[in-house]
């Protein structure tokens, strides 16, 4: 090659838009030989530390599908919602345990509201890419459970202007109706403890609760609520790591798409990533969102996700977390122009870049935490 990737990334920052060119994500991974000895010691990690809680889900997914369906059911019936949407790590199957103890099995769970999605129009943020305000389209009066989470707001503040959709209203309302359900409900009541968490709320389960004390924790959900606005779909949560600026800003999500392309071998892969990070401190910074994204290129540029050819598709997701440290420049997926390294600060990158080098390169190092 005449040009290395990093140079070709350097090329591509700058101006108002971050681009990087796909041949830099083009990374050969020919140059590393999956001996024996590495692909049983990935095997026998994967097995030990990165399989999938199947059965830690089965003790608790009865429970759960019946809370959901009793959910949907309400909202559906009262026009709030058309379906939830099942997304996150627990449904993609690359949940992993924080610690040796604990899986923490959380849910994350999409409402969707599709009712209005020709009420409102999506108001780009030009300043930050896949951000943007709900407005209330043309002069129309507002269906009146629209209504309730829409607020006034130009460039100067609120009270004058025109009507958005208001991320705390959103989830007052769904919270409100949310908490009557479960008091009402035989199912959930006294076993369900609910708070909000930002633009979302989380549902705390306590099913062996009794009627004068909470039991024990056994799993949590995040109920995001997510308008459809025609064909694209918007939550107020920002990606870890980010934030959004105020009540009316809301983020393009494309957790569904996430979930559909995460397939086969590429899940070991992943879960395998999220360990090793979890286990090494200086890579703490690095989300579970940097190591998914990274995979989906290698997904793109690599077509054998045979068992046999795992650690060399982990040594290119390595290889493309490294190359983006060093130049400071990891794209969105979905969304080239956002740089999902931009926050990150130069002295985290550098770290973490000499580490995954260290990882990926020097004999030994990742078998010997592969033998851990």
């Amino acid at each position: 090659m005449s040009s290395t990737p990093l140079a070709v990334a350097a090329t591509l920052v700058g101006g108002a838009g971050i681009y990087l060119a796909k041949k830099m994500f083009d990374y050969v991974t020919g140059e590393w030989e999956c001996s024996t000895e590495l692909f049983e010691a990935f095997e026998r990690f994967h097995n030990k530390y990165a399989r999938e809680p199947k059965e830690e889900m089965r003790k608790v997914m009865n429970i759960h599908h019946e809370y959901m369906m009793e959910i949907q059911s309400h909202f559906q019936g009262r026009g709030i919602c058309h379906y939830l949407q099942y997304t996150g790590s627990s449904y993609e199957g690359v949940k992993v345990k924080k610690n040796d103890e604990d899986y923490d099995l959380e849910f994350d769970v999409m409402m969707i509201i599709d009712k209005h999605k020709y009420e409102l129009e999506a108001v780009p943020d030009q300043s930050r890419p896949g951000y943007a305000s709900l407005k209330l389209a043309g002069n129309q009066p507002s269906e009146p459970g629209l209504d309730k989470v829409l607020n006034y707001w130009n460039f100067f503040g609120r009270f004058s202007g025109d009507r958005y959709v208001d991320s705390s209203k959103t989830v007052d309302t769904f919270f409100g109706v949310l908490q009557k359900l479960i008091n009402d409900s035989d199912r959930m009541k006294g076993k369900v403890k609910l708070r909000k968490h930002g633009p979302a709320v989380q549902m705390d389960v306590h099913p062996d609760s009794g009627v004068f004390f909470w039991g024990s924790r056994l799993y949590s959900v995040d109920i995001v609520p997510a308008y459809l606005v025609g064909r694209e779909m918007y939550v107020a949560k920002p990606i870890k790591g980010e934030e959004v600026k105020d009540d009316m800003t809301w983020r393009l999500s494309y957790s569904v798409q996430e979930k559909e392309k995460l397939t086969g071998g590429a899940k070991n892969v992943l879960r395998v990533l999220k360990v090793i990070r979890n286990r090494e401190p200086g890579l703490a910074p690095l989300t579970s969102y940097h190591l998914k994204t990274a995979l989906f290129y290698e997904m793109d540029a690599e077509f054998d996700w045979s068992s046999r050819s795992l650690v060399l598709r982990l040594l290119g997701v390595l290889g493309r977390l490294e190359m983006g440290l060093s130049s400071g420049v990891l794209p969105h997926y979905f969304i080239k122009d956002v740089n999902l390294l931009s926050s990150m600060s130069s002295w985290s990158r550098s770290n973490m870049h000499d580490r995954i080098r260290r990882l990926r390169t020097k004999n030994g190092v990742l078998l010997k935490i592969f033998n851990s």
